[in-house]
């Protein structure tokens, strides 16, 4: 039986996160022995009459991640690529890289040859050495920025740019999370020979029935789509938000951290995990390729840092991993998952094949929603609780 907390258990919590005025609207889906089941509160937008809503639309940001690592490990579990393979094998700009050296203040004083080998794994693990860039960053996210800037070009192109950026270390020396993932889109253009929103749309979205994930959402369904909204002195204040999330398909696919989906539907991506990587009746991942998705790869320290995978947890194959449930914020004991941006987190509990998945539109990070969704032990004993009909589904809304 999964030990994530039951929607009962959370339910009041989260209609008062919106009474109060903490988020703007919240659903939560979540499978347990075998069912799904979901609860919703508020409205897509504040001053909104559209309720919140199993599919209501959401920018998942770096909730991308565990999906184009899935797509893929599908090629591995195929054969048609190797974990330990160079990406110099998918994009030969990478053959010759750079990494720089640093200071014990982590200024950078030189630029030197890197001679060990980036591979895939690196890539999936967050060890390669590529970090985000940002003009207000640390040295080495201002160096990326300066080399890169703003992003509006295809895969093909951001990537031979991205080879020119010195890495941040050698690979394999640290966990440095960045722009790895979106390397990983273009290597599965290159394997697949298909744009990454059709590969990801052939390899997980169609055959898992996520008819509302993409990089794109239609002008049929965008009064669907959830506002971001920044908490202030005065309330709930909507964000603007184009670029990489305009509605159009972007030049730039970015699978690490450029996609919509829903609850319902991201749901159904983490039941698939929970199962150990079937649904329906269908195969889409290998149980040991799963099993190795979550398998701690890279120790985190003890800090509560959210650009380190977290106090009490290790970084797998493009998930966090919990190592110690001690009062962790993160889930049960080999919990795994990840979250997005603007407060979208999702949790699969490994021992007990359950999945939790949480949707709102929120800045800062809504820490005590998602510990109330993650972690049994921030819940009192008396309110975990057996969930109802596993095979119901419970929407409410306020």
């Amino acid at each position: 039986m999964s030990t994530l907390p039951t929607l009962i258990a959370i339910d009041a919590s989260l209609r008062d996160a919106v009474t109060s005025g903490e988020v703007a609207g919240v659903v939560v889906g979540q499978v347990r022995d075998g069912g799904a089941s979901f609860v919703a509160h508020g409205h897509v937008r504040r001053d909104a009459d559209a309720p919140m809503a199993p599919d209501s639309i959401v920018r998942i940001h770096s909730m991308s991640k565990p999906i184009t690592t899935a797509a893929l490990l599908t090629l591995v579990d195929e054969g048609s690529v190797a974990l330990d393979t160079p990406v110099a094998a998918f994009v030969p700009a990478f053959a010759r890289t750079t990494r720089v050296v640093t200071d014990e203040s982590g200024a950078i004083v030189d630029v030197v040859a890197n001679d060990a080998p980036l591979t895939l794994r690196h890539l999936l693990t967050h060890t390669a050495g590529l970090v985000y860039a940002s003009p207000d960053g640390t040295p080495m996210e201002r160096l990326a920025w300066d080399a890169l800037g703003t992003v509006d070009e295809p895969l093909e192109a951001w990537s031979r740019r991205l080879a020119s950026v010195p890495l941040a270390y050698a690979p394999g020396e640290g966990f440095g999370y960045g722009v790895a993932t979106d390397l990983v889109g273009h290597v599965i253009e290159v394997v697949t020979g298909r744009t990454l929103e059709r590969a990801l749309r052939e390899r997980v979205f169609e055959p898992l029935g996520m008819d509302d994930t993409g990089f794109e959402v239609p002008a049929h369904a965008r009064a669907r789509v959830a506002t971001i909204h920044r908490r202030s002195a005065s309330g709930l204040e909507p964000v603007a938000w184009d670029g990489a999330y305009a509605f159009e398909t972007p030049t730039f696919l970015s699978g690490g951290g450029g996609l919509f989906s829903t609850c319902a539907d991201y749901l159904r991506f983490a039941a698939m995990l929970a199962a150990g990587g079937s649904s329906g009746g269908r195969r889409f991942l290998r149980e040991e390729t799963v099993v190795d998705m979550r398998r701690p790869h890279v120790v985190g320290p003890s800090t509560s840092d959210r650009r380190v995978p977290g106090l009490g947890c290790a970084f797998g194959l493009g998930v966090r991993v919990v190592t110690d449930d001690a009062g962790n914020e993160f889930g049960p004991k080999h919990a795994f998952g990840w979250d997005g941006l603007a407060g979208t987190t999702f949790v699969v509990d490994a021992s007990g094949r359950g999945a939790t998945v949480c949707m709102t539109q929120i800045l800062p990070w809504p820490t005590r929603i998602h510990a109330l969704v993650r972690s049994p032990c921030i819940l009192p004993p008396w309110h975990i609780e057996r969930s109802r009909s596993a095979t119901s589904t419970e929407t409410s809304s306020t």
